[in-house]
Parts: C-alpha cells; structure tokens; sequence
C-alpha cells in the first residue's frame, strides 16, 4: 500500500499602503495580487482516478488536489485494491500499476471513508469529467456506498471555452501552460487540472467553482 499527502505552502504578498504611498508593491506583484484577489472565493477539489481495466469499478489510484480561496493547499494520492486482480496490459502501461502494487491496500470502500470529509458537497473538478464521475458512480453501485452529490467541472472544457485552446488533452495544455504534468499519476493529473481550473478562473474574472461548473 502507497499513500501519501503533502501541504503546499505559498508565499503571499505583504505590504503597507497609505494616501502617500498608494503603488507601494512592484508592478509584477501588483499584477499577481489583483489576480490572487479576483479568485481568493475559489474552492472546489480536483479528483483523478487511474482504473485497472475498463471496467468503472475497477479504480486502483486516486488522487486529490484540494483548493481554497483560489490556491492549492493539499494534495493527497492512495492506491485502492480493485475488486479483482484484472489488470489490462494497455492500463498498466499508462500506469504502471499492477497487483502486487495493490495486493495489500485498502478497497475502495475504506479509501471514501478518509476521502469523503473532502469531497461530500464539494465542486469537483476533473480532466473529462465524465470518465471520473462514472469511475464514482460505478464504485458507489459495486460498494453499495450512498453516493456523494457533487456538481462536475470539466476542464477540458474550460480549456476550450475560456483559454482557447482546440486541441485540449491533458499533455498538451499543460505544456503550453507551463504547468508540471507527470500524466497518469493520479496526483499529478489532479494537480494539474487544478491549476488549469485556478487559469480559467482568472481569465474568465470568476471567484465561484460554482459558476465555473456553468460556463
């Protein structure tokens, strides 16, 4: 079993202004703190799943990004014991995941008990959204677990729609916005579309994952 989380302390900007004084910062952290300002209302939790085969029940990595007032702040990677040992060849080598790394780590159910507190009632924000709430919906019905209820943010998407991009997979955004991206790590792949989401946010002038989730 592998897990693992991590605090993400960011430097912020301090400073003393008066009537004398007005453009006391420089011009380059003027800059970064209007922005900071615009989405400091912003909070949601980015959510990636890694699957062993292509059944949506069979999620074997899960990784979480957690943002508040329009910062990363946490982030959080599990491995999960998939119901069965299948493993697909094309998954593993998108991966690298296989059973002996799961053999021993906690099934999906004991994996949403320390996640749930996380993601109960939260905007989640995830790369083709659409893949991560059926991996959720399919371990919900297999665990028989009470699903969450959680509107869905897609930031390939938002990609499209507020940053102009017409190619909008994961690699390739990330690369023309300079954002690190080890792809197929759960954690990794969250982090980034966190930050993609934060981009949008700031480009589009919006401080609520809420109306994020209507564009």
């Amino acid at each position: 079993m592998e897990t693992g989380s991590h605090n993400l302390l960011r430097g912020q900007l301090n400073g003393v202004a008066n009537e004398d004084s007005p453009l006391l910062l420089p011009r380059r952290c003027r800059a970064r703190f209007l922005i900071y300002g615009r989405v400091m209302g912003l909070r949601f939790v980015a959510i990636d799943f890694e699957t062993a085969n292509g059944d949506p029940t069979s999620a074997c990595a899960v990784g979480l990004a957690i943002v508040r007032r329009g910062e990363i702040v946490q982030t959080f990677y599990h491995l999960i014991r998939p119901p069965t040992r299948r493993f697909s060849p094309f998954h593993v080598a998108l991966h690298g995941i296989d059973w002996k790394d799961v053999r021993r780590a906690q099934d999906f159910r004991e994996v949403w008990r320390q996640i749930k507190p996380w993601l109960e009632d939260a905007v989640l924000v995830a790369h083709s959204a659409g893949f991560e709430q059926n991996i959720l919906r399919g371990c919900f019905e297999a665990f028989r677990i009470r699903p969450s209820r959680n509107e869905f943010v897609c930031t390939v998407q938002l990609a499209k729609r507020v940053l102009g991009f017409r190619r909008a997979n994961l690699p390739y955004v990330c690369r023309k916005l300079g954002i690190h991206l080890r792809h197929h790590h759960a954690e990794s792949d969250a982090r980034a579309s966190a930050r993609i989401a934060i981009r949008a946010a700031e480009e589009a002038d919006i401080r609520s994952a809420r109306r994020l989730a209507r564009l």
